[in-house]
């Protein structure tokens, strides 16, 4: 039987599973994701922390192991360094009512699973620090909470998405030294009219990012590791709702516009300031 695993990492790290910023460790370094490899390949595994975070949802995470006809394919027997396959999303157009197992891996020792408000039941967290569910997919709100002295102490939620109707961009830092060499990350993501992350391949949609002012346009990249587009060029196609694009800054003090144009959507402008060493 084959074995499809998604995940509902968004742009929190957690302590002890993987780090889904859009960056993963390389060597020691965090090299962002987007540019230097599949960002969708989560090999940057971080090890567990001696604390947990109990006031947030950060020791808390969703994994679905789905037996889809169509979904990716994962043929055991992993390799001992491999990694799961794992994707970020509740939304699985033409796959209602069919079988999913879905594992919620979590620092506390029991968690509860709901599915648009109704309880799957709570369930203690093994020595790997999770907990399987077998389910029927269906469109909505999957939540997942973490309790701890028999109380609620962390909260994940996954939600169906619409179609794509706005961008949100992000920058990793709003100023950059005029050196020549600063960089800055812009990550450019497709959500629906609630603010869901988009992420079926059939909603992505043409991006074009272009640079005015004290920088330039270092590179954009998707993640998609069958997408040969040059790197330089400006334009590019989200892979999972996600384009990242590096800024450069020049070597003369000054703002930098970062224009960014999404197929079908309004324009976008953010502004970053190179600054003097």
């Amino acid at each position: 039987m084959n074995e499809y695993l998604f995940s509902n990492s968004t742009r929190a790290s957690y302590n002890y599973v993987f780090d889904n910023t859009g960056k993963f460790p390389v060597h020691g370094t965090d090299t962002p994701g987007y540019l230097a490899d599949p960002a969708n390949y989560n090999y940057g595994a971080v090890q567990p922390t001696a604390t947990r975070n109990t006031a947030t949802a950060d020791a808390i995470k969703l994994d679905l192991t789905w037996d889809f006809d169509n979904g990716f394919p994962i043929t055991p027997p992993h390799l001992d360094w491999s990694l799961d396959d794992v994707h970020p999303s509740w939304t699985w157009p033409g796959q209602e009512g069919k079988r999913v197992d879905v594992v919620v891996y979590s620092e506390f020792p029991e968690v509860e699973l709901f599915l648009n408000g109704k309880s799957l039941g709570r369930k203690a967290v093994g020595p790997e620090y999770k907990a399987t569910y077998s389910l029927t997919y269906a469109p909505g709100a999957l939540t997942a909470v973490g309790y701890e002295n028999g109380k609620p102490a962390g909260r994940w939620e996954l939600r169906t998405a619409g179609k794509p109707a706005d961008t949100r961009i992000s920058l990793d830092k709003t100023q950059i030294k005029a050196d020549g060499e600063g960089l800055a990350y812009v990550t450019v993501a497709l959500v629906d009219t609630n603010g869901t992350p988009i992420y079926a391949r059939s909603d992505d949609r043409q991006v074009q990012v272009r640079v005015s002012g004290a920088g330039q346009l270092a590179g954009i990249g998707n993640g998609d590791p069958q997408d040969a587009a040059s790197f330089q060029s400006g334009d590019r196609k989200t892979f999972h709702g996600q384009v990242v694009a590096a800024i450069q800054a020049g070597t003369t003090a000054g703002p930098i516009g970062v224009e960014v144009t999404v197929e079908g959507l309004p324009a976008r402008k953010v502004w970053l300031n190179a600054i003097s060493r």
